[in-house]
């Protein structure tokens, strides 16, 4: 086992819509999805910016969830939106105001 360590996930591109529905789901298991995930990063995330999407995933993370995004990501532009209807994509824009969800440009990640 991992000891009962909470851990830090990052993702990038389709590896960060992989950590962004695995939060999702474990939001789905109420307490046993907590106390896992300490932090989540997910930048350049090809998913919609749903805010109850987001509110559900930062919901399982002990401290905090990123959204990196960059606004200026013509490949994702392209790609994402010629196979989804979606408008606001999280890799592009930051997620609606939520306290839990720390949207940072991706220039500016610390």
């Amino acid at each position: 086992g991992m000891g009962g360590r909470p851990v830090t996930l990052v993702g990038f591109g389709l590896g960060a819509r992989l950590v962004l529905k695995c939060l999702v789901h474990l939001s789905t298991l109420g307490e046993a999805g907590r106390g896992v995930v300490e932090t989540a990063a997910c930048l350049g995330t090809p998913a919609g910016a749903s805010r109850e999407e987001w509110a559900a995933a930062a919901s399982v993370c002990a401290h905090r969830l990123i959204n990196g995004y960059m606004a200026n990501d013509w490949v994702l532009s392209l790609v994402y939106r010629s196979s989804s209807l979606k408008r606001r994509i999280a890799g592009l824009h930051p997620v609606e105001t939520l306290p839990d969800v720390t949207g940072q440009p991706a220039a500016r990640l610390e």
